[in-house]
């Protein structure tokens, strides 16, 4: 408690009139406010790709933003995220698969075969890196416009991801 000393001792300061709380409002960008939470919905579609980061609470989560969403463009782009994640997930099984086939041939007794394994072994792990390296290319495009309140349609997944979200998007 600071002292004033033009206040007599023993006497409280005055009280301030009682000041109402501030309330944050979301913004209502070009596509209206997103039904969960308070935010526009330009943030929320961002954030639907951003959680991709937690690898299977992302994808979770983002199942529960696709069910639960009313807004149309985020809608939209949880679906084309949801496709997205779904994508880079059967590419990582089939690098797993594909990978393990190849190596039981490594390691056997006539050389050529090991050469022949390691080789197409090589050659797939190649194909699946590039291709990991396209799908998280899409997921930065996406992820910028969302943020951004472009509802871009992916090459991949945008066709499916607007059949998912009901049509296409149009502003509010």
């Amino acid at each position: 408690m600071s002292m004033d000393p033009n206040q007599q001792y023993g006497q409280q300061p005055p009280q301030q009139p009682y000041a109402q709380p501030q309330t944050f409002a979301a913004t209502a960008g070009r596509w209206g406010v997103s039904a969960l939470g308070n935010l526009g919905a330009e943030v929320m579609a961002g954030l639907a790709y951003l959680i991709t980061i937690v690898p299977f609470v992302g994808f979770i989560a983002q199942i529960i933003l696709f069910a639960l969403e009313k807004n149309r463009y985020v809608k939209f782009h949880a679906a084309q995220a949801m496709c997205l994640s779904i994508l880079a997930i059967v590419l990582g099984i089939l690098d797993i698969i594909i990978g393990s086939v190849f190596s039981f041939g490594i390691g056997s007794s006539n050389a050529a075969v090991d050469l022949g394994s390691a080789g197409i072994g090589l050659l797939f792990s190649c194909i699946f890196g590039i291709l990991g390296l396209v799908i998280f290319g899409f997921w930065i495009w996406g992820m910028i416009a969302a943020f951004t309140g472009k509802p871009t349609k992916l090459p991949i997944v945008g066709n499916i991801a607007e059949g998912l979200a009901g049509g296409p998007v149009t502003a509010v």
